[in-house]
């Protein structure tokens, strides 16, 4: 049996704090992965709930990690390293900003070994400044699901268009799948003339340590229009 648990930080609404960086504190052989996520009303008031993906057998309560304004800012899997911005980038939270709360997501794949009295300590060190920086970090999230065949091989896409009028700037690209995942890519996907003209951002094995890799061309932009896709 596996459990999603989640512990929420409460941001100082009278300043700003931008994050600059991420260290995480875990190991693949306890913690499947941990999520980040910024809200504006944590998914429970308690210090720690139940935030899985559907309700167990044991029909436990469970919440979301946001009751409101959920976002996510960082993710960790297959003990990938530290995460550190670029210079003059970071997530900013606090003070007027939507990010009031922190809100920390930690999927156990087996969680025998605690109900024998094991303890975890699995986290994140946040490196963080309160001097405004010039640009805004951001993380878009692209998902598939479904039902696979036993002993097939099955390939799924999912886009995403940019309807907002701003020019993003990608400088990482991260993937994720369970077990059965063998390789993601995505592509910047822009309409040249009648033509569509396909970009590669990053193509990996998610098996591999799932980090956040530098994207293929650090001087690409994303803008209104244009359509991230991820297969």
């Amino acid at each position: 049996m596996d459990v999603y648990l989640c512990s929420p930080v409460r941001v100082n609404y009278t300043r700003h704090y931008y994050i600059v960086g991420f260290e995480p504190n875990a190991s693949m052989d306890t913690a499947h992965h941990m999520l980040l996520y910024g809200c504006k009303v944590p998914g429970n008031d308690g210090t720690v709930w139940n935030c899985g993906e559907m309700a167990n057998e044991d029909g436990d309560e469970t919440h979301s990690p946001c009751a409101e304004g959920s976002q996510i800012i960082y993710a960790w899997a297959r003990d990938a390293p530290q995460l550190i911005l670029p210079e003059g980038v970071g997530f900013k939270v606090g003070g007027d900003s939507p990010i009031q709360y922190l809100v920390l997501q930690v999927h156990y794949l087996h969680v025998e070994k605690f109900k024998h009295g094991a303890t975890d300590r699995s986290g994140i060190t946040l490196r963080y400044t309160e001097q405004k920086l010039s640009k805004s970090a951001g993380v878009l999230l692209l998902g598939t699901g479904g039902r696979l065949k036993p002993m097939s091989e099955v390939h799924m896409e999912t886009s995403c268009a940019i309807e907002e009028d701003k020019i993003l700037h990608p400088f990482a690209f991260r993937t994720h799948t369970h077990q059965l995942g063998r390789v993601v890519s995505g592509y910047k996907v822009q309409n040249n003339s009648g033509e569509m003209e396909w970009t590669l951002l990053g193509k990996r094995n998610p098996q591999d340590p799932q980090m956040f890799y530098p994207i293929k061309d650090p001087s690409l932009t994303i803008q209104k229009g244009d359509i991230v896709r991820d297969k």
